[in-house]
C-alpha cells in the first residue's frame, strides 16, 4: 500500500515545483478535491500537470530531491496524458508528474460543449487544497480525462462527484471549479 498524500504533502509538492519556476495544474483525485475545496476521499499520490514536460520535466524532478522523492518509473502511453514520471520517497508517498495532449484536450473539450473550438480557459481552474488556492484542471477537463480508461471504484466516486458539479453549475447554482487561469504558454 502507497502512503497517504495529505493535504500538506500536496501543498509541499507544489510549493518546491513552483519555486523552481515550473508551472502546473493539480489533476486526478487532488484535483478533484481541489475543485471541491475540501477532502472528498483518501489519496494515495498526487498528480501534476507539468507544462512543457518535455523542458521542464528534469527541472521539476530536482525540485522534488528534496522532498526525499525520487523518479521510480517513466512510461509513454497513448491517450491524453501521453507521459507519466513517478516519484516516491521512502515513505512511498507518490507523485506522478503527467504531460498532458492540450490541442486533443480542447478538441475533446469543445466536442463535448457542441462547439468547434473552445479556449484553454475552459481547462484550468483553482482550487483549493487546505487554505491554498492551487491552479488545476478544470471539472470538465477532468471529466474528459476520466473517460479514457476502464474506471476503478474510486474512478466511480470522481466521476459522480465531477458529474454532480458540472449539473450544478448548468442549473445556475454554481459549481466547483468555475475561476480559470491562463492556460499553458
Amino acid at each position: 500500500m502507497l502512503g497517504e498524500m495529505t493535504a500538506e504533502d500536496v501543498m509541499r509538492v507544489i510549493r518546491a515545483i513552483d519555486e523552481a519556476e515550473v508551472r502546473c495544474w493539480l489533476t486526478g483525485g487532488w484535483g478533484i478535491a481541489a475543485l471541491f475545496g475540501r477532502q472528498t476521499r483518501r489519496h494515495d499520490d498526487v498528480d501534476l500537470v507539468i507544462d512543457k514536460f518535455d523542458c521542464q520535466l528534469a527541472t521539476a524532478c530536482a525540485a522534488l530531491e528534496p522532498l526525499g522523492l525520487h523518479i521510480v518509473a517513466t512510461e509513454r502511453v497513448p491517450g491524453l496524458m501521453p507521459d507519466r514520471c513517478v516519484l516516491e520517497d521512502d515513505a512511498r508517498h507518490r507523485v506522478d508528474l503527467v504531460s498532458l495532449d492540450w490541442p486533443r484536450l480542447r478538441s475533446a473539450l469543445g466536442a463535448a460543449e457542441g462547439a468547434s473550438e473552445t479556449s484553454f480557459a475552459s481547462a484550468i481552474s483553482v482550487g483549493l487544497v487546505g487554505e491554498c488556492e492551487v491552479s488545476c484542471l478544470s471539472s470538465a477537463a477532468q471529466l474528459v480525462l476520466h473517460s479514457g480508461f476502464p474506471p476503478r471504484r474510486i474512478d466511480r466516486h470522481d466521476i459522480q462527484l465531477l458529474e454532480k458539479g458540472l449539473a450544478h453549475r448548468r442549473l445556475g447554482l454554481g459549481a466547483p471549479g468555475d475561476s480559470s487561469r491562463d492556460g499553458p504558454r
